[in-house]
């Protein structure tokens, strides 16, 4: 994945069944809308798995990769992230 500097944010819906954003766990987190990132469409449902999550520790900031559809045992490029802070 590249970060360009004219890039604009993509606003994603995600329903999740309790407060915690787990890497693997098929009982939540799925899309609540359609959504198209980068040229690939994502409908209502699909599932997403936090990949990994980079922290800065003395911020808070925190960075999280995203797999969109199976199982949450995906390997390799991730298909877009999340933060807690403006990019």
């Amino acid at each position: 994945m590249t970060l360009a500097a004219d890039a604009t944010p993509t606003v994603i819906e995600i329903a999740d069944n309790d407060a915690a954003f787990d890497e693997v766990d098929s009982t939540q987190k799925t899309l609540s809308n359609a959504v198209n990132i980068g040229g690939k469409s994502y409908s209502a449902g699909t599932f997403v798995s936090a990949v990994y999550d980079l922290i800065n520790t003395a911020s808070g900031h925190m960075v999280t990769g995203l797999h969109f559809g199976g199982n949450g045992y995906q390997q390799g490029a991730v298909d877009g992230i999340t933060s807690t802070e403006v990019l």
